[in-house]
């Protein structure tokens, strides 16, 4: 199985859309005073769990093909939450954010390989 320039063009819109999205609240009045003593930067980084309509989003492919990487041990294995009719499937965010970091680089015909970082436009 090779390296589909589409699941990571769509990781990439998805990770940019994720960094500008705001944090959903969850905390109760005397938590939110509590932390607003604690520095940002002491902050342990947040873990969400995503569902399978966020990850298809990240992906851009369809669960199917999502559930065949996971076989192939190409793509993070999900958690079951809950029991029964009731259960769904999620995935831990820092997983998925390793499974982002880990894609390869696609290599262009005639060029030397990128060296991974992104230089910034010269100016005249």
């Amino acid at each position: 199985m090779g390296f589909n320039p589409q699941v990571a063009a769509a990781a990439d819109k998805a990770r940019l859309k994720a960094l500008h999205r705001k944090p959903r609240v969850y905390a109760k009045r005397a938590t939110l005073a509590a932390d607003s003593t604690q520095r940002q930067s002491d902050r342990p980084p947040t873990v969400r769990l995503l569902d399978k309509t966020e990850i298809r989003q990240i992906t851009g492919v369809s669960f199917t093909t999502i559930w065949k990487w996971m076989r192939e041990n190409h793509f993070p294995r999900c958690y079951a939450i809950g029991h029964g009719e009731k259960t769904k499937s999620v995935w831990r965010s820092d997983d998925i954010d390793r499974w982002i970091d880990g894609l390869k680089v696609r290599k262009l015909k005639g060029h030397p390989p990128p060296d991974q970082t992104i230089k910034e436009p010269e100016t005249a």
